[in-house]
């Protein structure tokens, strides 16, 4: 039987973790939703738990990315209509000089930590709908690099690669795990494009440090 009786309990568990150390802000971690998804999805809410109560520090960005990628193979996150961020307007712009255009795509959280590796025929249709099945619910600002190729194949070689030798966090774990032998020359990626900017809402999503703040109507 699970420790974990609702996503609630989750939710809780966590807020109550972060509430007793001082060593962690706000922008240390994730939307709460984040970590509730990812756990209670991948059915890793009690290892996590835990682990938790071992390590608080965990709950950071960079150590909750590492800590799944070590622990299961990720598929997607699921879309959430509570997004507080928006495409930016020179994303936009880039994708439509992309449509039509093959290759490889990737998205990197601070422009350091590699998330995920894509590939498509249409980078300018498919990189929008991969950032919303991928990073909708992430809450912090995503980098979009690519390389243009000639045509579909050089792009599915060049991201087979690529997963192999740099294993992003939200691609599959099991998949591509061996270290590439060939070696192939990969051209350079673009320059980092902002994905994502803060977009104004009446309700604030939920963090580690407390509960959903829904604006008041004042008292007439």
């Amino acid at each position: 039987m699970p420790y974990f009786e609702s996503r609630e309990h989750l939710a809780n568990f966590i807020r109550k973790a972060v509430r007793s150390t001082n060593t962690l802000t706000e922008n240390d971690v994730f939307p709460l939703d984040f970590y509730i998804d990812t756990l209670v999805d991948r059915r890793l809410a009690d290892e996590f738990g835990w682990q938790l109560r071992q390590d608080i520090t965990l709950l950071r960005k960079s150590n909750f990315l590492q800590w799944i990628q070590q622990n299961t193979a990720i598929d997607i996150f699921e879309q959430s209509t509570a997004n507080i961020y928006g495409f930016t307007q020179e994303f936009l712009i880039m994708m439509n000089s992309l449509a039509g255009v093959a290759g490889v795509y990737s998205f990197w959280l601070d422009r350091k930590t590699l998330l995920y590796v894509g590939m498509s025929v249409n980078l300018g249709q498919r990189i929008p709908s991969s950032y919303v099945e991928h990073l909708k619910k992430i809450g912090d600002p995503v980098y979009l690099r690519y390389i243009a190729t000639e045509n579909v194949a050089d792009a599915a070689v060049m991201e087979t690669f690529l997963i192999s030798k740099l294993k992003p966090t939200l691609n599959r774990a099991c998949k591509y795990s061996c270290f590439p032998s060939i070696k192939i020359q990969i051209p350079k990626m673009s320059k980092p494009f902002l994905c994502n900017s803060p977009v104004e809402s009446p309700v604030e999503e939920d963090t580690c440090n407390g509960e959903r703040n829904e604006g008041k109507q004042e008292e007439a």
